[in-house]
């Protein structure tokens, strides 16, 4: 016996035994790394540390003023607490036992006396002595951990002694493969996390200690004893795959065997490349769940709603979406794998066939999981956001974690409702799951089609039918497709209802949940013809591209804002029609090319003789379409006409050219020049808020003496929302009052996420140009459009025309780039002559737009953030400039100096005598001194300074200096450079240190001045304290309160 069987005993003889405890240890730990990274996320720091930083510190003062930060308001000590003692006693021996059970699995799989059995037997026995140094590493690592908050390190044994328990009864249930030790075993757990909790809830802390053996050497250990342990069954496998345990040499006999591996290598491949459209809708619903914050904030706003009728449409909506989602992941992946490919045999091999089966079988259960575990991350993410956002605000917490809790169980209940259903479809024969069947449509219709189906089960009630309704290919789509209309209807109808409860994440969910359904059509035509029709419709779309862009720059403009709802409402109904029409098209052809022949025909009435059956059928289904493709033009060209209906045409003066408008400047020193950066929504709320703010505190003194305002991305929309405060009849509230009634009910997110999953991908397959006025837009062509009548509805003033600068008011720059030639573009209320924008362009002096657009229109030129708005398309100008796009602004400068550098050289040359401050608004921030490179210098370690940061002007100036790359340095190198030379990288810092450098006047910066007249540089700071402030186009409460604590405190 080996140490293996030693530890683990010898394994349950029922293959099925292996298959349950392999499944339940996977399951278990994977649970309880959740509950470790939702208590890791309630500990977040300032500047990016957490608590996995800490527990390598050693300083008493940063230990310390750890404990300081996660102590202020609601304490955050006890998850400190909780996360040393859940992972004593219940993570270590739950990973440890799955690694230790998924080497002896692998191991079982190779075979002996191959050319590398030497690395096979050492990847074997190297896997219990580094899983036991990982738990002693682990250990140490957790007792020092209680010795930094202060509490014995005896409670750390006692936890030690709950794993003992754990790992005796995980042991007899792996040997055994009984299920009632398993329930022993998963009941002791339980009481073990109950104990842990009510542990950490009652421990008090005390005065940190890191010394001796707890000094945080275990934590430096750590990534490479981890790294030993994952190494045996990640090294087995590569032996498997690449068939280092096989001997193929001639006279050895066993050259089949090799063949065989070959054979499962390329079914292996090949199921995985079946499922390609499948992996791309997850690697964009992962983008969106897991590498943006934004939908981290969006769910904690759903989670702390005040309940509404569409709250609950909107939960109920997104919870069934996510479950059909997984369902569809698993489905099509099953139903593409089945498909048989023209001209292509499994291996005839023995065994390869059922093995394809197998693994294609296997493979779509692990896709259906894949959403699954995205989402239930994600709510672990939420879980410990709720947690730091309730620490500033004590209050509801306990209701916002209980809601979270409700919608993951929901949608896993869901989702195993679908799985019963799916296990109900068991196929009797490995091989048939693979490469069997030579039809597509009727695979659609008839899951067991060439196969033999089980007994019958008995008669279903009405949850059962429903169930079964949406366990089908065919009608999974169109339930989708029509829970998204109605979600969609109600955002387009009544939008000041719809944007208190954002519903992104349940209208990405249908969406995608809808497009599988076509994508899987196409992948399973393309096996059974071999022919590429995705990239066909790829082709094509570009094609109609070169001629059609349905992302001109919006036309909207409402002089009065007395006028906004109404034009708002009108409109609204014109994009519903238009989604309406889109929809009934798209569920059309959706049937007529998955209904099979003799039904299509039978329902056209059509008589045929069998030989002439599909042939007939596919000319119908092509006539069919391309009627139905007709119909849609037809219908947009119509409402095209009725949208062009609510598009008055006001006209606005033309902006001041610079000259005059620097001959009469404000009274009182000194003169200020307002830079805001680019951020999202973040950066928009940031900089109203801020400016708001600072206009209630010094009775707007310190606006009148703002010469020009420059902004980028978010920065330019919160400027823009700050000037449409400033000219509203606010009816005796305060210019804050109006920023934040605005945000409120802010939700620029969904309308984007709508158009982008569904109006977008017909536009770009229709000559919109054609159908379509540029001005008009058949009311939805591009969802910018829907973008910023969200805005003119939070903020009316938002609609009027950009027009020229107002008595008293300061100048607007709002900053853009030109995709083709990368300049930076300006559209403001300035004009800018010949040589006072060097190298830059004044978009409407140069006659590339038009007019004056929309004040929200202006900045969102600026804020077209990278794939979630568009590109703003500008016509090409008979006798100006050719046909550009533009796009966000921070591509060149994400700062805004550098077009305020314009305006400061033509202003010391008109009042050379007058003195300026420049203040810039900033977010996101983290000190120079607390970035990584910093932080090497100082042993690894953050001076206690950085938990409770704040703003250094003289950190403007230095180069930013960073981590050395050094992983393929020369392949990556230039790509590298490339990006941080963008305007959000050196390109954005370099005209920040020139401009605070010539208003100095050569002086070094001096620190702790604030915003004090006599400083030169005013920073306006919103820091990353620990608080998720997401950067995207929403915000949650939680997030608008984190700011406006900070703002507050600036202001003052």
């Amino acid at each position: 016996m080996n140490w293996l069987d030693t530890l683990l005993g010898t394994p349950p003889t029922r293959k099925q035994g292996h298959v349950e405890v392999l499944s339940w240890l996977v399951a278990g730990t994977v649970l309880v790394a959740l509950i470790l990274f939702a208590l890791q996320q309630a500990l977040r720091l300032p500047a990016h540390f957490g608590v996995e930083d800490w527990l390598g510190w050693r300083s008493a003062e940063t230990l310390q003023a750890t404990l300081t930060v996660w102590g202020r308001g609601q304490s955050r000590l006890p998850a400190a607490t909780a996360y040393l003692l859940i992972d004593t006693a219940l993570f270590m021996p739950l990973y440890g036992f799955a690694l230790l059970w998924a080497t002896r699995q692998v191991r079982g799989t190779l075979q002996a006396d191959g050319p590398a059995d030497w690395l096979v037997r050492f990847l074997h026995g190297l896997a219990v002595p580094a899983v036991l140094a990982l738990w002693c590493v682990d250990a140490v690592e957790n007792l020092g951990g209680l010795a930094r908050l202060g509490i014995a390190w005896g409670w750390g044994l006692g936890a030690l002694l709950l794993a003992v328990p754990a790992l005796v009864l995980l042991r007899r249930w792996a040997r055994q493969g009984v299920k009632r030790d398993g329930r022993l075993a998963i009941a002791w757990m339980a009481v073990s996390l109950l104990a842990a909790s009510l542990a950490a809830w009652l421990l008090p802390t005390g005065t940190p200690e890191a010394t001796g053996l707890f000094n945080g050497q275990a934590h430096l250990l750590k990534p490479a004893v981890m790294a030993a342990a994952i190494l045996p069954p990640l090294g087995l496998w590569l032996c498997w795959w690449f068939g280092l345990d096989l001997d193929s040499r001639p006279g050895t006999g066993r050259q089949a065997d090799a063949e065989i591996r070959s054979a499962c290598r390329q079914v292996a491949t090949g199921v995985i490349g079946r499922s390609r459209y499948v992996l791309a809708m997850l690697a964009l619903f992962g983008a969106f769940t897991l590498l943006l914050d934004q939908c981290r904030d969006l769910l904690l706003a759903l989670a702390t709603p005040a309940w509404s009728l569409w709250w609950w449409l909107v939960m109920a909506a997104g919870a069934g979406g996510l479950a059909m989602l997984s369902h569809a992941c698993w489905l099509w992946t099953r139903l593409v794998g089945r498909v048989k490919r023209s001209g292509y045999e499994v291996s005839a091999l023995d065994g390869v066939a059922d093995w394809a089966g197998e693994w294609a079988r296997t493979w779509a259960r692990l896709l259906m999981l894949a959403p699954l575990l995205m989402t239930v991350t994600l709510i672990a993410n939420v879980a410990g956001d709720a947690v730091i956002a309730a620490s500033a605000s004590p209050g509801g917490l306990l209701r916002t974690l209980l809601t979270l809790a409700a919608f993951a169980l929901v949608i896993v209940g869901m989702a195993l409702a679908l799985m019963h259903e799916r296990r109900q479809r068991a196929l009797p024969r490995p091989a048939d799951y693979y490469n069997s069947v030579p039809a597509v449509r009727p695979l659609l219709h008839d899951p067991y089609v060439l196969a033999t189906p089980p007994q019958a089960a008995g008669g279903q009630g009405p949850v059962g039918q429903a169930v079964g309704l949406l366990a089908r290919p065919v009608w999974q789509p169109l339930v989708a497709l029509a829970l998204l209309l109605v979600v969609r209807a109600v955002m387009l109808l009544a939008p000041d209802v719809a944007g208190v409860a954002p519903a992104a994440l349940a209208v990405l969910a249908l969406s995608l949940v809808w497009w599988l359904g076509p994508l899987g059509l196409i992948a399973m035509s393309e096996q059974r013809a071999v022919f590429p029709w995705a990239l066909l419709l790829l082709v094509a779309a570009g094609v109609v591209g070169l001629a059609s862009d349905n992302h001109t720059l919006p036309a909207l403009v409402i002089g009065a804002a007395a006028q906004v709802p109404a034009t708002l409402a009108g409109l609204g109904r014109v994009a519903l029609a238009a989604l309406a029409l889109l929809a009934a098209v798209s569920a059309a052809v959706w049937l007529v090319l998955v209904l099979r022949s003799r039904e299509l025909l039978g329902r056209l009435h059509v008589r045929v003789a069998d030989d002439r059956l599909h042939g007939v059928a596919d000319r119908w289904r092509l006539g069919l379409s391309l009627a139905a493709i007709g119909l849609l033009c037809g219908g947009l060209a119509g409402l095209d006409r009725w949208a062009a209906a609510w598009h008055p045409a006001p006209t606005a003066a033309a902006p001041a050219p610079l000259d005059d408008a620097l001959k009469t400047l404000p009274g009182g020193e000194p003169l200020l020049l307002v830079a805001s950066e680019g951020g999202g929504v973040r950066a928009a709320y940031w900089t109203a808020r801020m400016l708001a703010g600072l206009q209630d505190q010094h009775d707007g003194d310190w606006s009148r003496r703002i010469v020009a305002m420059s902004g980028v991305s978010g920065g330019a929309m919160g400027l823009a929302v700050w000037r449409a405060c400033a000219r509203s009849d606010r009816g005796g509230g305060t210019m804050t009052d109006c920023v934040r009634q605005g945000f409120e009910t802010l939700d620029p997110l969904s309308p984007l996420v709508a158009g982008l999953m569904f109006e977008d991908v017909w536009m770009r397959l229709l000559p919109t140009n054609w159908l379509c006025q540029a001005h008009s837009g058949c009311g939805m062509r591009s969802r910018a459009m829907a973008f910023e009548r969200e805005w003119m509805r939070a903020f009316p003033r938002l609609a009027e025309p950009l027009g020229s600068a107002g008595p008293g008011e300061p100048q607007l720059l709002l900053n853009s780039t030109v995709v083709e030639s990368g300049n930076r573009a300006l559209l403001g209320t300035l004009r800018f002559g010949p040589g006072q924008l060097p190298g830059a362009e004044d978009l409407i002096a140069s006659g590339r737009v038009g007019g004056s657009p929309a004040l929200v229109t202006a900045a969102h030129t600026s804020a077209r953030f990278p794939f979630t708005n568009p590109l703003a398309s500008l016509p090409h100008a008979a006798s100006g400039p050719a046909a550009a796009h533009l796009v966000d602004g921070g591509y060149h400068d994400n700062s805004g100096t550098a077009s305020l550098a314009d305006v400061l050289t033509q202003l010391r040359s008109t009042h050379p005598g007058r003195r300026v401050q420049l203040v810039l608004i900033r977010n996101g921030q983290v000190p120079s001194r607390c970035m990584p490179q910093a932080l090497q210098e100082d042993a690894g370690e953050p001076p206690p300074a950085c938990l409770d940061i704040s703003s250094d002007a003289r950190e403007l100036l230095p180069p930013r200096d960073a981590q050395r790359l050094k992983l393929y340095a020369d392949l990556f190198g230039p790509a590298v450079t490339v990006l941080n030379n963008l305007g959000t990288g050196a390109h954005g810092r370099e005209p920040v240190a020139a401009l605070a450098a010539r208003i100095a006047a050569g002086a070094p910066l001096p620190p702790n001045r604030g915003c004090s007249d006599d400083a030169p540089v005013c920073l306006l700071d919103q820091m990353q304290d620990g608080s998720l402030v997401p950067l995207g186009w929403t915000l949650s409460p939680a997030a608008r309160a984190a700011m406006d604590a900070r703002a507050a405190s600036l202001a003052k």
